[in-house]
């Protein structure tokens, strides 16, 4: 998926499969960047704005990309969770928005691994907005064991 706006609702955005309704749950940080439905594998990605665009890519990588400690220096905030995937995801919000389509299908269903970096996050925390300030890349490869999740934040967003 080459990078594209999408829209936010209460201050998420989802990576799911058609038909689900993802919520809060187990896996990643509660207050963090990424976190994981794992009744519906899908993904949410927490923003620092309420409602408006964000900036958004998502990568299928075949093996990991390297490993960094913290997010590369022109980043805020880094996660990873382990997930297990096998659908198709597509991209929406809690009110539905418009979805393209599925802007990731895994090579294989299973365990994945699913890196998030944003940055922006603390420019417009909690306003409502139609001028994008986030941006995230998702980047996505299979695993064969989960791991923990791990979260680093340089600037967290305020709250």
């Amino acid at each position: 998926m080459e990078r594209q706006l999408v829209n936010a609702s209460y201050h998420q955005v989802f990576l799911a499969p058609m038909g689900s309704s993802p919520v809060f749950a187990a896996g990643g940080d509660p207050n963090g960047l990424l976190l994981v439905d794992p009744a519906n594998h899908a993904l949410i990605i927490t923003t620092g704005l309420a409602d408006g665009p964000v900036w958004l890519t998502v990568e299928l990588a075949s093996v990991p990309p390297s490993q960094p400690s913290t997010p590369p220096e022109e980043w805020e905030s880094l996660a990873e969770v382990s997930s297990e995937l096998g659908e198709p995801l597509l991209v929406f919000s809690p009110l539905w928005t418009p979805v393209r389509s599925p802007v990731l299908t895994p090579d294989r269903p299973g365990l994945h691994r699913v890196r998030a970096t944003a940055r922006g996050r603390s420019i417009q925390v909690d306003l409502r907005t139609s001028t994008p300030t986030e941006e995230f890349v998702i980047t996505v490869w299979p695993e064969s064991e989960a791991r923990p999740p791990v979260s680093f934040d340089r600037v967290p967003p305020a709250q």
